[in-house]
């Protein structure tokens, strides 16, 4: 699988804030790949505002995923 670099989408529903992203994986039936869509509750909304959850929901994924959406590497021109 290749590598995400994504920081997903936060939505305020009731009274919590939900995060979701995408995750790609391997159907064992098909052998193809396909999308999953991943939810997170984040807290509720009295506790966090949409910028927290947001920062919320990108620990998550870095924490899920194993991978930096955040982190750049500056094209130096020393690498082809």
């Amino acid at each position: 699988m290749g590598k995400s670099h994504q920081r997903g989408w936060v939505v305020l529903r009731g009274k919590k804030w939900y995060g979701y992203y995408q995750r790609t994986v391997l159907d064992p039936i098909t052998n193809e790949q396909k999308v999953d869509v991943i939810p997170i509750v984040l807290g509720p909304k009295s506790e966090l505002t949409k910028f927290q959850a947001r920062e919320r929901l990108e620990q998550e994924v870095t924490k899920q995923t194993g991978t930096d959406s955040g982190s750049r590497v500056m094209n130096d021109g020393s690498s082809t």
